[in-house]
């Protein structure tokens, strides 16, 4: 199921740069608060990154060089292998605060394997996809969702981050006895949003 994801560079922001700093507000529409839209940085130009093999690293890259993210399309990506970029190139000089899009190609979101025996669904309402895909694998608790699209935003730590749980099935506390059951773990998520 490895996949690949493409990153188009799209020159969004402003090239004085966008100092827009903005704080984490609470009141967002779902219990996990809102992130940054934009965040304060030097004016001036930085260089694409090189996309190595993983987008983590693609993401700590985007980060360093102040490149925001958007996710254009409803995603379901269990991993993306090798990532690429286009039609900027790696090295190519762009301004601070520019969008980087993440493009890629379907496939199941989830956890790849079962582990023998019982296991209790967590409650993971509340959380961050992260927070509550690191309880599923805790608990050794299959699981799979699919993430919406992502509006222009200060690139995440982890692409999960940027996505809040608002319901689950089945219902935190149900026991999941693998094998025989194919019960999985479905938390419904969506976009935090941004401030």
């Amino acid at each position: 199921m490895w996949r690949y994801v493409a990153v188009v560079l799209a020159l969004a922001a402003a090239p004085t740069g966008c100092s827009l700093g903005a704080g984490h507000s609470r009141a967002g529409a779902t219990p996990c608060g809102a992130m940054p839209l934009t965040a304060s940085h030097p004016v001036g130009m930085t260089t694409v990154p090189r996309p190595g093999i993983d987008v983590g690293r693609l993401l700590r890259g985007l980060r360093r060089r102040d490149l925001r993210l958007e996710v254009p399309v409803r995603w379901s990506a269990a991993r993306f292998s090798a990532p690429s970029l286009g039609p900027a190139k790696a090295g190519e000089r762009v301004p601070r605060g520019s969008v980087v899009k993440l493009v890629h190609v379907w496939s199941p979101l989830g956890s790849p394997g079962r582990v023998d025996g019982s296991h209790r669904v967590p409650s993971v309402v509340g959380l961050t996809l992260h927070e509550a895909v690191s309880l599923a694998y805790r608990n050794e608790v299959p699981w799979q969702t699919s993430a919406p699209p992502l509006s222009a935003r200060v690139t995440p730590p982890d692409l999960f981050d940027a996505y809040c749980v608002i319901a689950q099935r089945p219902a935190p506390g149900t026991v999941i006895h693998v094998p025989g059951q194919s019960v999985v773990m479905r938390p419904r998520v969506v976009a935090r949003p941004t401030d």
